[in-house]
């Protein structure tokens, strides 16, 4: 009589997909932690549950993060692992300890018990706690934790009973969408492979869900609707395996594009810094700078994106601009490489609270760091002020008015344009502003707002400097701000020139803000401030640190009808500590054609020359005709080009 090993090794030369393997991140140390009866929640921090009697409910912690890490188990997997390696029982016997006071905690959910059966549970937290494509889970682990002492087989039919009850309740009571929904079908699915014939009762409901969330789910450039590095990359994760499980074993139904397939690990890809971090877009979170084993990273990624392709049947030939225009995203980097250069701009759509309200952003990785970063998430807990301060508008590198929060809308990549010498990128953002806190939604309302429609023009210049065009119309009696969000580096600010550049041993800006309006502009940073928040980023969940904001304020004479604030700003990267010198001029040409002309030290002279908003052809412009909605004038020497944007 085969035993539930026997099973599960058979199942695991089957469709090894389901049994993922990969090494735990600092496996020993959080194993070890959790023999101690110590887990270390976020990775990290130590908290001491004991391994009998656990408070499953997570009266440990005062945060709405901690219950879900701790029914979650994600420290089964490092004792599974450290098992393997070391052949101790010690870890074996830890991981019976938790699972068997799980259960001896709990009766079993019945359907009709609903969404959250009893506190601290969610289905999120049983897809992670069983595992998936993405987690290994308790029955994965006992592949290899049924070879220990402690793993018998009355344990293990005990466990695979409790799985049996847990499944049914989830789909009973599955999230109605994004990754909620996605991590509980596979955690069924997984599930229904890794003990066919015991727990494949919903598998065909399972594959019938994933079909059409993939349909549902993952937008037509291929990111997921959430628009979240590390959320994207998850579901990346479960549908390229399934599309492979799907090819090797046709019986299953699985029917996934691989056209899609590739999209969505091609935003895995693109939106990975040079350092190996996420784009900190939305809900993410990375680090800063870059370490010999970051930049490993991106690539290993390249490599796995050209595997994945080949087996697509597609080129593998992979651009250095990525244009996801379903996602509102924009990613560009100068190479593949560590010291290579990266930024990204966020015209994105709008689904959910793991949106930030962040729309036209810009974040910028030059010379092994990041420049201009997004500040990321602060933290999930919402009782956390910060919390919110991380969502704000005030938070990133864009416009808003009298500092309030755009609304929780899409945005409008009007265009996405890449040409030998340039590449230029348009968004809008029409949704107002607002004095409402925004957490993971706007639970007290947005308030009495303020109008504003603000459309933003990126011109990369390649590969020489960036520039970017503002036209934001808003009430006239209320102030506009520009933020620019900086690491914590030494920087020069000069005020009166609107200028900053900052001096760190690495990579570095320089920042000079061109009004085209007749206003009065004042230039300042902030940093660490509380009333309101300003000047802040976040690299880690719950520990927003200090760093300077450079500021703008525009004011104009109060008027009661509607204004529009206009500024170009350049921003020129820099290795070193040599900034390079230019000069920069930005004027209302005409009533409907803006020009920017920017000349650089070593002879070099730009001419950006665009009508407001890119609405209509410059026709005829002093020494220039054109049809064209931008036009750039470079000349270089002797030598001319023209780079034209309809």
């Amino acid at each position: 009589m085969l035993t539930i090993r026997d099973e599960l090794i058979a199942a695991r030369e089957r469709t090894p997909e389901v049994f993922h393997d990969a090494e735990p991140a600092d496996w020993k140390r959080v194993a070890d932690a959790a023999v101690d009866g110590v887990v270390l929640f976020y990775g990290d921090t130590p908290v001491r549950v004991g391994r009998r009697g656990i408070d499953w409910s997570g009266g440990h912690v005062a945060h709405q993060e901690w219950v879900a890490q701790l029914n979650r188990f994600g420290w089964i997997d490092a004792l599974r692992w450290a098992f393997v390696k070391t052949g101790r029982g010690e870890y074996a016997e830890a991981a019976r300890d938790y699972i068997e006071d799980w259960l001896d905690a709990r009766q079993p959910y019945a359907p009709a018990d609903g969404l959250r059966p009893v506190p601290g549970e969610s289905s999120l937290n049983l897809a992670v706690r069983l595992g998936g494509t993405r987690h290994v889970g308790w029955l994965a682990s006992m592949a290899d934790l049924l070879a220990s002492d402690a793993f018998d087989e009355a344990f293990a039919e005990r466990v695979v009973d409790s799985i049996v009850w847990q499944l049914d309740w989830v789909m009973a009571n599955l999230a109605p969408k994004n990754n909620w929904r996605v991590a509980s079908l596979d955690a069924v699915f997984s599930q229904g492979l890794r003990l066919p014939g015991r727990l494949d009762g919903n598998l065909a409901a399972a594959v019938d869900g994933l079909n059409t969330e993939f349909a549902a789910q993952v937008l037509a450039d291929g990111c997921h609707a959430e628009r979240s590095g590390g959320y994207h990359d998850w579901m990346a994760g479960v549908f390229v395996t399934l599309w492979r499980i799907g090819r090797r074993r046709p019986e299953i139904g699985l029917d996934l594009d691989g056209g899609s397939v590739t999209g969505m690990d091609a935003y895995a890809l693109h939106h990975l810094k040079p350092n190996g971090g996420l784009c900190g877009f939305n809900d993410a979170h990375a680090s800063f700078r870059t370490t010999e084993a970051s930049a490993a990273k991106v690539a290993d990624k390249l490599d796995a994106h050209r595997v994945l392709l080949a087996e697509a049947g597609l080129p593998t030939d992979v651009p250095t601009a990525g244009f996801f225009t379903a996602a509102g995203h924009v990613f560009y980097r100068t190479g593949w490489g560590p010291d290579d250069l990266w930024w990204a701009f966020d015209a994105g759509g709008w689904d959910g609270g793991h949106g930030h309200l962040s729309r036209l952003s810009i974040e910028l990785h030059n010379g092994r760091r990041t420049t201009l970063p997004d500040p990321g998430i602060f933290d999930y807990e919402m009782s956390n002020p910060f919390a919110a301060a991380g969502k704000s508008t005030a938070a990133h590198s864009t416009l808003n008015v009298a500092l309030g929060n755009q609304a929780d809308v899409d945005a409008a990549l009007i265009r996405a344009v890449e040409r030998p010498a340039a590449i230029v990128v348009q968004g809008r953002y029409e949704g107002a502003y607002w004095p409402g806190t925004f957490g993971w939604r706007f639970d007290r309302g947005r308030g009495r707002g303020w109008f504003g429609s603000h459309d933003r023009t990126v011109v990369w210049l390649r590969d020489r400097a960036m520039v970017v065009l503002d036209s934001l119309a808003h009430d006239g009696d209320s102030p506009v701000y520009l933020h620019w969000v900086s690491d914590d580096v030494p920087a020069d600010l000069d005020a009166e020139r609107l200028r900053l550049t900052t001096g760190d041993p690495a990579g570095n800006v320089r920042i000079q803000v061109c009004p085209i309006a007749d206003e009065t502009v004042a230039m300042g940073l902030h940093r660490g401030e509380r009333g309101p928040f300003l000047g802040w980023v976040g690299e880690r969940h719950g520990e927003p640190r200090p760093a300077p904001l450079l500021q703008c304020r525009f004011d104009a004479p109060a008027s009661g009808g509607t204004r529009v604030t206009e500024c170009a700003t350049v921003i020129a990267p820099f290795d070193g500590a040599d900034a390079p010198e230019f000069t920069v001029t930005a004027a209302v040409a005409r009533p409907d054609v803006r020009q920017v002309d920017l000349r650089w030290a070593d002879g070099r002279r730009d001419r950006i020359i665009y009508t407001a908003r890119l609405a209509q052809p410059i026709r005829r412009f002093e020494d220039v005709r054109s049809r064209a909605r931008l036009l750039i004038v470079s000349r270089d020497g002797g030598s001319e080009s023209r780079t034209e944007i309809d």
